[in-house]
């Protein structure tokens, strides 16, 4: 535990830990747009002052509990920001280059030091910070690192200690302002030090009269602590300012010196804080009033019931005071929910730097145009969409995006442009990733899905133009020549679709020759509550989520035509391919001639779900079962109604992939 936090729990300092995780997570992502910001308005002295403050934040931060790795690695951006503003010879493009790659590993060493990890060594990129430096030749006084030369005896004395396990450190330690006998403060300091490892060496001597007027002591130091301990054992009030330790680099080795042997931290830390504005949290506050009131008048009503005192009355009042519950439960959950609504930029804003890198390894000009940054959706749904979202962008960037000799030929601009748009459409919110570039050649893709023995030549032929798009799904399917870092595997895209369904939400493709794809992304609002269609198969009860439904239609038996043995629904001049549940579900069908079709459209298909009877709409909280109790891929969750009933969620998505199979299979067989 740091020594600032010696006062506090072992709770407390968690509790703070988590909240520092959280900051400086949402620091990092900041940073990181501030720096491709720069890289786009250099000089902009505003920019300059919010890097600078949002760099100091988190070396202060993280050296204030304990994470000095990361503390000292943003005090070496400091000297590369500094570099900048000086205009010391410091190329801009290398220093941003630099810097973002200085941003990964901060956000790296918060994984690994969240998941328990002893964090990643900071030796390499320190190292290249101090190149740069020495490059330009403008850091600051003081803080510019010279190359130190150790004798062959220490550089043995350097190799024998990390062969026999222990971790060997340069170090360096900054005199605190305030400090006057710099000799007896050294004294001190070397005391503290070997007392849990060994000296190498030491810049100055401390014999020598240049101690007195030094600004830091320079160690090579041996020790079979981490650099953590390092840093708090040389750290004395009134006389360190700072200490700095870094993983000796030995000529030999090309490697740090220290102890190879730890573990890594875990990686994908998914951030569990949620900030939510105090309105919001004031207004939930009193609504529990509200309800607090609401169960007192029942118990009144209770008690009056057992005193045998109004019983006139009692149903009205009981009435009435469900209907105040009511009301007061329906403004929570709405409270609650916009409680867990965030917006969508909290994801949209990590990816101008991964475009700006992808595009510079595929050699390509792209743009990233934002819109819709503040439409708002469940956390849980926004924390989900950052891998699918980023799979469609590589893919855009490997495979949309021309090189700009390419666009230049075809009459576009060099730059490509990916656009990336989140709006509500009704229940829903839709998030649509665009490419002005090649299309997608849905003959190349036939093609590739026949050699991959997915399709024969005949159902590739009798494909649609929509069903042709869809197969860039299909797991294990690349028309990519070569495989490389982010595209040609074939898995990329059938992980989104995978993902996305997970989600309850479904993707739609549109694609137009040398004009560009889009991608198109419907998900709910959120994950715990949704608005449903009840219905019964046989003595069933089930549920579909509102939004899956176009239209409900009331049919006789009589009414349905049989085409190739397939029941279908002729509505308004259009043939409705059917499924009947009983059959899919395997329960029991009502022998009643008068059924309810729901129709479900999806991606220009129309498919009509035969009921035996509908019991209207209702909002259902959704609860996760294991597949112990639900032995069936289409059903999404269950649900607990007002009076005990329980009712199964069907997975509409999952439901329309059966009836396609069905089609396709129907077809086959012509």
């Amino acid at each position: 535990m740091a020594d600032n936090f010696e006062h506090l729990s072992e709770t407390e300092f968690e509790e703070i830990k988590r909240i520092f995780y959280s900051q400086s997570y949402e620091i990092v992502e900041t940073l990181q747009e501030s720096l491709i910001a720069l890289e786009g308005h250099p000089g902009d002295d505003a920019i300059l002052k919010n890097i600078k403050r949002y760099i100091h934040t988190l070396k202060g931060d993280s050296n204030s509990i304990g994470l000095t790795s990361i503390g000292g690695l943003c005090h070496s951006m400091e000297d590369v920001l500094a570099a900048v503003i000086d205009s010391s010879g410091c190329n801009g493009r290398d220093a941003v280059d630099l810097l973002l790659e200085c941003a990964d590993a901060v956000n790296a060493l918060l994984s690994e030091s969240e998941a328990g990890g002893k964090g990643a060594d900071t030796v390499k990129i320190i190292g290249k910070i101090e190149a740069l430096l020495r490059h330009a030749g403008g850091a600051p006084e003081g803080t510019k690192r010279s190359p130190v030369q150790y004798s062959e005896y220490q550089e043995l004395q350097a190799q024998d200690a990390a062969e026999k396990g222990l971790n060997v450190f340069e170090v360096d330690i900054l005199f605190h302002p305030l400090c006057r006998e710099k000799s007896v403060a050294a004294f001190m300091i070397m005391q503290r030090l070997n007392s849990v490892g060994q000296v190498i060496r030491a810049i100055p001597d401390m014999e020598s009269d240049d101690i007195d007027t030094a600004v830091q002591i320079s160690l090579l130091f041996s020790t079979g602590f981490a650099a953590d301990a390092v840093i708090r054992d040389a750290s004395i009030p009134g006389i360190t300012a700072e200490v700095i330790v870094r993983g000796y680099l030995h000529p030999e080795r090309k490697g740090p010196v220290t102890d190879d042997r730890q573990e890594q931290g875990a990686k994908g830390i998914i951030n569990q804080m949620l900030m939510i504005e105090s309105s919001k949290v004031d207004r939930v506050m009193n609504l529990v009033g509200e309800l607090i009131i609401g169960r007192s008048m029942v118990e009144h009503i209770a008690l009056d019931v057992a005193d045998g005192a109004g019983s006139g009355d009692i149903a009205s009042r009981l009435l009435a005071a469900n209907a105040y519950m009511e009301r007061t439960v329906s403004d929570l959950q709405k409270g609650i929910m916009k409680m867990r609504m965030v917006p969508v930029n909290q994801v949209f804003r990590k990816f101008p730097k991964i475009v700006r890198d992808l595009a510079a390894e595929e050699h390509k000009k792209v743009r990233l145009v934002i819109l819709g940054r503040e439409t708002e959706l469940d956390k849980a749904i926004v924390d989900a969409l950052g891998e699918p979202l980023a799979h469609i962008i590589r893919n855009m960037i490997a495979h949309g995006i021309e090189a700009p000799e390419l666009r230049s030929a075809a009459g576009k601009g060099e730059e490509g442009t990916i656009t990336l748009k989140a709006f509500h459409e009704a229940a829903q919110i839709v998030i649509e990733a665009a490419d002005d570039g090649r299309g997608i050649d849905t003959s190349a893709l036939k093609l590739k899905a026949v050699a991959d023995g997915h399709l024969s030549p005949e159902d590739a032929e009798r494909l649609s133009e929509s069903d042709s798009l869809n197969l860039v799904f299909l797991h294990g399917l690349s028309t990519s020549a070569t495989v490389s870092e982010i595209s040609g595997r074939g898995v990329g895209m059938a992980a989104v679709k995978s993902a996305v369904e997970g989600l309850r939400g479904f993707m739609e493709i549109e694609s137009t020759p040398e004009k560009g794809t889009t991608f198109r992304l419907r998900l709910p609002l959120t994950l715990a509550v949704i608005k449903a269609m009840l219905f019964e198969v046989g003595e069933k009860l089930y549920a579909i989520p509102i939004s899956a439904v176009s239209e409900v239609a009331r049919v006789h038996q009589d009414e349905l035509v049989s085409v190739d043995g397939k029941d279908t629904l002729i509505l308004r001049d259009r043939i409705i391919s059917l499924i009947h549940l009983h059959g899919l579900l395997g329960t029991r069908s009502s022998e009643g001639d008068r059924k309810f079709i729901l129709i479900l459209e999806r991606g220009g298909r129309s498919i009509g779900l035969v009921t035996d009877r509908l019991l209207g709409k209702q909002e259902l909280v959704i609860k996760a079962i294991d597949s112990g109790h639900a032995r069936s891929d289409y059903v999404a969750g269950a649900s607990i109604l007002g009076d005990g009933r329980i009712v199964l969620i069907l997975d509409a998505p999952s439901i329309i992939r059966k009836a396609i199979e069905n089609e396709k299979a129907r077809l086959a067989a012509l």
